[in-house]
């Protein structure tokens, strides 16, 4: 598997993508969106997405990437 990255140039020059290899065995745990009415749960997203990302980390030979999201 492959994952082809573009990082415009903050000059305005043109960029060629990156090719990043990816493992087989490698996953991404997302942050949760707080959907509530009031938009006060975002911290029980925040823990779920925490709790599944070390939960994940523990199996051998798994590459986790986290992308987390804290508003403070």
């Amino acid at each position: 598997m492959f994952v082809i990255r573009y990082w415009p140039s903050k000059q305005g020059n043109a960029q060629a993508p990156t090719i990043a290899a990816i493992s087989d065995k490698s996953i991404a745990v997302l942050p949760f969106t707080d959907m509530s009415q009031k938009k006060d749960q975002e911290y029980f997203g925040d823990g779920m997405a925490e709790e599944i990302l070390d939960l994940l980390a523990k199996i051998p030979g798994l590459t986790v990437i986290g992308l987390h999201h804290r508003s403070i």
